[in-house]
């Protein structure tokens, strides 16, 4: 109850204030005595649902919409109670107040509709926090209302569950054989993010880095070496120089470190199968962005510099297309969107804005780019993000030509981080 009044506070004191204002305007006894008939049956009715919630006998979101109604009825009575007083009314003069039930309804809906994603969001940060600190999948969970789902085969379960139960707001842990529906394609997403951070790590230096440096001078006489002529080759290299020069293909390099793959937790008496080699970022060679790549952790919750970073890193790997004559994002460019996704559920507590470079200066290109970025929120939020964090904030940057090359043109999409308020 505690952890209700905390979130729930300001729609109590509205129900408060609804009451409050019914009783000094309407004050009508009953005829059939000092209860009005529609106040018995709302008090039955919360009589029966009280054992109900207390239990946790409704599962889910269900459950959670009972415990705010039987929340608000009573702040909505009491301050009935209190306008009948100070409006020197009798108590008896009760049959007016149903005139409150429909703000009072309105009032519920409007918690129920607008907090319960918002408490859902903050019992799931807490819960994947618990279940990375055990060493499992902190993606591989799912809240409905205060009850958390955890997958039957998820790792470390047992210490898990113990842990979950202790966090505050948490009321049941139920068994699940697996996630479904939004839970799952957000899970999807999740591993599609960590994939793409590994791909990013292991992506081949520029080949301006592996091109040999143009000789500045010509060689010395005699084979002599002058004062800022390179070294000649020696050891494995030169030795591998040699081989190619005599037609014998040289023995392949050791393969680098590898990172095993994040992935959903194999179901009991399954093979998990092999994981996808990652070089490391700090192998010799390795370009300024792997470096930054690896930087960024595989799992757990990103603040915002580091989740502005990674969300910018992934666009540039792999650009927003649209469609040449409209605003709609080309099928291929949804795996894109996917892993900007799985990006945006690690930082939950900041606000996007979207942006799309227009294709021209004129007004209907400034236009085409708004209602682009209004598709991509569009998609955001049918994939999971909270519509809420997501704003248009129209076209970015300078415009292109719309004659560019299809490198130039389209592809300037960009996610604008922020703390949420």
């Amino acid at each position: 109850m505690t952890y209700l009044l905390t979130h729930f506070w300001a729609w109590g004191v509205s129900a408060f204030a609804v009451g409050l204002a019914t009783a000094l305007s309407v004050a009508r006894r009953s005829e059939r005595g000092p209860v009005a008939g529609w106040l018995v049956w709302f008090a039955l009715a919360f009589a029966a649902g009280l054992p109900v919630a207390m239990l946790g006998l409704l599962p889910g979101r269900s459950g959670f919409w009972l415990e705010t109604g039987l929340l608000l009825f009573p702040a909505f009575l009491v301050g009935a109670g209190l306008g009948a007083l100070l409006g020197r009314h009798s108590l008896r003069d009760n049959e007016g107040w149903a005139i409150g039930l429909l703000p009072l309804a309105l009032i519920w809906l409007g918690a129920d509709v607008l907090a319960t994603r918002s408490v859902e969001q903050d019992l799931k940060r807490k819960t994947a926090s618990v279940i990375e600190k055990l060493g499992g999948d902190p993606a591989y969970l799912d809240v409905a209302g205060r009850d958390i789902r955890l997958p039957r085969d998820a790792a470390n379960r047992a210490a898990a569950e113990a842990e979950i139960a202790q966090i505050p707001g948490v009321r049941r842990i139920a068994d699940v054989d697996g996630l479904a529906g939004s839970a799952a394609k957000n899970y999807e997403n999740a591993v599609t993010a960590r994939r793409a951070a590994r791909e990013g790590e292991a992506s081949p230096p520029p080949a301006s880095s592996l091109a040999p440096a143009p000789d500045s001078a010509e060689p010395p006489p005699n084979g002599a070496k002058g004062a800022g002529a390179p070294a000649a080759p020696s050891g494995p290299a030169a030795k591998s120089k040699d081989q190619a020069r005599n037609g014998v293909k040289p023995a392949p390099a050791a393969p680098p470190a590898v990172a095993p793959e994040l992935a959903r937790p194999a179901a009991p008496g399954s093979t998990a199968a092999p994981s996808e080699p990652a070089r490391s970022a700090t192998a010799a060679g390795e370009p300024e962005q792997s470096a930054a790549a690896a930087a960024i952790p595989a799992s757990g919750e990103l603040d915002v510099p580091t989740c502005q970073k990674a969300l910018t890193g992934a666009l540039a790997r792999e650009p927003v297309r649209f469609s040449r004559q409209g605003a709609g994002v080309r099928r291929a460019s949804t795996g894109a969107l996917d892993k900007a996704i799985g990006l945006l559920q690690r930082c939950p507590q900041t606000e996007v804005d979207v942006r799309v470079r227009a294709e021209g200066g004129d007004r209907p290109a400034r236009t085409l780019a708004r209602d682009r970025a209004a598709r991509i929120v569009d998609y955001l939020g049918r994939m999971g993000v909270e519509r809420g964090r997501l704003s248009v904030a129209g076209e970015s940057g300078r415009p292109v030509s719309k004659d560019a090359p299809e490198a130039e043109s389209g592809s300037g999409v960009d996610f604008l981080l922020s703390p949420r308020r």
